[in-house]
């Protein structure tokens, strides 16, 4: 069952993701400060704090916040597991696009690869939770989800660093069939 969220809560959220992302659209995550968040969020400090510990703390749920949305986006009838990760794939990767000029300042971060352990742990843990739903039988397996969670939530993490260290140009229709394939080859038989 679905946490409701206070509207005060959920405005300040939404500040918070907006500034956040007008901010790091401007600069690397290493020079953004919580005070410059709050001040463009329209929030005290105090408010922030209340909430996360630093801005760390935030990242990780901004990126928490971001995969969920994207899995509330995929429709409640998905067939598998492969349908399921092309589909945040694609998103991701519009993502991406989007925001652009976001993507190449946490590129140039001296923080990338702890941003990227930070996306690698989220993604680790939506995928376990998409397993749990599509494959309760496999519950029971003390570690199996989790691990076939981890490989995964590895690989997609690998290939996004890579297209966002490479700064090239990405043939989408080729690396989804490529997520597709290699997710119905290990997951969906």
């Amino acid at each position: 069952m679905e946490k409701k969220i206070d509207l005060r809560l959920r405005k300040t959220y939404q500040s918070l993701h907006a500034a956040f992302t007008e901010l790091m659209e401007e600069k690397h995550f290493e020079e953004l400060t919580v005070g410059e968040l709050c001040d463009r969020a329209a929030i005290r400090r105090t408010t922030f704090y209340k909430h996360f510990a630093d801005k760390y703390d935030y990242f990780s749920f901004y990126i928490r916040e971001m995969t969920s949305s994207l899995q509330h986006h995929l429709p409640q009838d998905t067939p598998s597991l492969s349908a399921a990760v092309v589909h945040v794939c694609r998103e991701m990767l519009d993502f991406l696009h989007v925001h652009s000029r976001m993507v190449s300042n946490i590129r140039g971060s001296s923080m990338f690869p702890l941003l990227l352990d930070i996306l690698l742990d989220q993604f680790t843990r939506d995928i376990t939770e998409l397993l749990r739903r599509l494959h309760p039988e496999d519950i029971r397996e003390p570690g199996k989800l989790e691990g076939i969670a981890a490989f995964y939530a590895g690989g997609l993490v690998g290939c996004y660093s890579r297209l966002i260290r490479e700064n090239s140009a990405v043939d989408e229709v080729m690396f989804l069939k490529l997520v597709e394939q290699a997710t119905k080859l290990i997951l969906d038989g």
